[in-house]
């Protein structure tokens, strides 16, 4: 046998604990984080995030354990989410290399599963707004390149309602406007619809033009208010 030895109906087990570990590793991050333990929550976002993409990542099928999910945007876009949580943790503890390196890898690992997962123009504009979450988080000049790279795919797509509802989209849009409340800044209630629901170009030019403003606002009061995130 290679691999991990395993007995028979071991595989629905492994993805129970797996699921449950993914779970209590959030909560105790968010624990971390509400008592202003900035570094350890990072390091239990970063557990969570790992686990999250254990269950995800793309393998070829002939080479995919027989106790692992398929290739799932949800779980992906979720653990990215908490891997950028992760890192604005870090920045906020003073850990500047440790954000800095978790910032990198982020951007590496989009990079590298964006071209099997996110096929549709909305989707390659999604690829490239999470970048420029990692590229801002860590300080670097380039997020706005990345982020206008988003808001030309957003721009040609139809369909804003449908696609901001997805897996992925609602979690990056999410972790903006929960900042941006907790910052001052949030969006007027019409705005706020848009920018979660109704239209890309909205969500792009938040990006652009408010979210570094909330990063930098969240830096200054080293922390952030949220039942959420």
């Amino acid at each position: 046998m290679t691999g991990i030895d395993k007995k028979e109906g071991d595989g629905d087990n492994t993805n129970t604990d797996l699921s449950s570990a993914y779970g209590e590793y959030r909560r105790a991050a968010r624990r971390a984080r509400e008592l202003d333990d900035l570094e350890t929550a990072g390091s239990f976002y970063v557990a969570a995030s790992r686990i999250g993409m254990a269950e995800s990542f793309p393998l070829p099928d002939d080479n995919r354990p027989p106790d692992a999910s398929t290739a799932n945007k949800l779980f992906f876009t979720q653990a990215l989410r908490e891997f950028l949580l992760a890192s604005l943790c870090f920045r906020l503890a003073d850990c500047g290399d440790r954000c800095q390196r978790h910032c990198e890898q982020g951007v590496a690992i989009m990079t590298d599963v964006r071209d099997t997962l996110f096929r549709d123009p909305a989707e390659i504009g999604l690829g490239h707004e999470i970048i420029g979450d990692f590229q801002l988080v860590a300080g670097f000049n380039n997020y706005n390149e990345s982020y206008s790279l988003a808001a030309e795919q957003y721009a040609t797509i139809d369909n804003d309602l449908g696609w901001q509802m997805e897996d992925g989209f609602d979690d990056f849009s999410l972790i903006a406007v929960e900042l941006a409340d907790s910052a001052g800044l949030g969006p007027e209630n019409g705005d706020r619809e848009r920018i979660r629901r109704t239209s890309l170009d909205a969500r792009a030019k938040f990006k652009q033009e408010q979210f570094p403003e909330v990063i930098e606002a969240i830096i200054t009061k080293g922390n952030w208010k949220s039942d959420t995130i």
